[in-house]
């Protein structure tokens, strides 16, 4: 019996640190950008200015939404920097070779709270935007927001594609 409990209690563990290991795989530190800081900052400014004047934004909602861009810029940077840090902090968790299933759990839960908070954030923006603009500017917003998201469904469909080559060639 005792050999039974111990072998789940073994069991346990494995599965949790396999289920565990994928998050601590995106620990890994981004790879340096061929595209500099300033050139993205600026790459910014034209999305925005172009997008300004789509809406035709007054000269205060100009200045509204560009000040709730920076302050949302500086939020988004510091919930990047503690998720890159609490998933490199339950990598070495997990590698660690006396595996301690408490301080990982804590770990990992510490990193949904911050990636829960970083979604709160992202709908606090969201809302704020929706108050400084008119109902118009907010459905033309809406409308526009594919054409933002554009670049993520195309790597999705890559990924997609790939996905179906492969099956097919395993076939």
């Amino acid at each position: 019996m005792n050999t039974i409990t111990q072998k789940s209690k073994v069991l346990l563990c494995g599965i949790m640190a396999v289920a565990l290991m994928a998050p601590a795989a995106w620990a890994q530190a981004p790879a340096e950008s061929p595209v500099s800081e300033k050139k993205m900052e600026e790459k910014s400014k034209g999305h925005f200015a172009d997008l300004a004047e789509q809406l035709k934004l007054t000269k205060e909602q100009k200045a509204q939404l560009d000040k709730n861009r920076a302050q949302r810029k500086a939020e988004f940077e510091s919930s990047r920097e503690k998720i890159s840090a609490k998933r490199l902090e339950l990598k070495t968790a997990l590698e660690s070779p006396e595996l301690d299933i408490r301080k990982v759990t804590a770990i990992h839960n510490e990193l949904k709270a911050i990636m829960s908070k970083r979604e709160d954030d992202h709908l606090a923006a969201i809302l704020e935007i929706r108050k400084l603009l008119t109902p118009e500017q907010f459905a033309q917003f809406q409308k526009m927001a594919p054409d933002r998201k554009g670049f993520n469904r195309k790597a999705e469909n890559k990924k997609g594609a790939k996905g179906k080559g492969h099956e097919a060639a395993s076939e």
